[in-house]
């Protein structure tokens, strides 16, 4: 009597492999260690399915929070530094406070004074009785160290119009929007070894909502002058072939 075996029956399946941990390595700074791309993409996935990155980077995807660690890792910055960084249009940029503490690195990092002063040229000031006064410039002052020489550099209400910066964020908050800017003006100038070109948030910003500010009736004049000087030279060029 033969007997029928169900071979199918007898098969075991074998359960899948786990997937493959990545391993994220990181120094005792609490730096990724990331030496390739492969390695950069897990460290910004890994930073996003964990909410380390900081919210308003995970927002901007991978691409964000990759650029951030970048920047960490060439700056040799904690991770904690992230938070003072922000995406704007494919370019990570830095808060002016993480900016002045890059600044602060510079081996020859000095003192550092800032104050503002009003419309007549006077600092704003108790001494002065004129805190009420409205602020025309921010002024920064800076000495290297182991100099006597105090260098100013300072942005104005006059600076800011004729850069036509006049969003709402300028006029809610026009003493410290100054200030960025006289600070940037400062620090570049001053400790642009230490910055390494690094873009300043304010300053990014402003290349996104910057307005033309050129009166209309001048702007109107330009493009009448532009097409008359054109519609000149087409005619001196027709004549010409003829």
């Amino acid at each position: 009597m033969s007997e029928t075996i169900d071979v199918e029956a007898e098969v075991i399946k074998t359960p899948p492999a786990p997937a493959e941990q990545k391993l994220v390595k990181v120094d005792d700074k609490g730096i990724f260690t990331f030496t390739n791309q492969i390695e950069l993409a897990d460290a910004a996935t890994m930073m996003i399915r964990t909410q380390l990155a900081p919210k308003h980077l995970r927002d901007e995807g991978k691409e964000a929070v990759a650029a951030a660690l970048i920047l960490c890792k060439q700056f040799n910055l904690p991770q904690k530094s992230m938070g003072q960084m922000a995406f704007i249009k494919g370019k990570i940029t830095c808060f002016g406070s993480l900016v002045t503490a890059l600044a602060e690195r510079h081996p020859r990092y000095g003192d550092k004074k800032e104050f503002c002063v009003a419309a007549d040229g006077k600092k704003i000031s108790s001494d002065n009785e004129n805190l009420s006064a409205p602020v025309w410039a921010y002024v920064v002052q800076i000495r290297k160290k182991d100099s006597d020489v105090w260098n100013e550099y300072f942005f104005s209400v006059d600076d800011a119009k004729a850069a036509g910066l006049s969003s709402d964020t300028w006029n809610k908050y026009k003493r410290d929007m100054l200030g960025h800017k006289a600070r940037s003006r400062a620090f570049r100038a001053e400790y642009a070894s230490a910055l390494e070109g690094i873009d300043y948030h304010e300053d990014v910003l402003e290349a996104f909502t910057m307005k033309d500010v050129t009166p209309k009736s001048d702007r109107v004049k330009a493009i009448e002058d532009l097409a008359q000087e054109q519609g000149s030279t087409d005619e001196t060029d027709t004549r010409a072939t003829e």
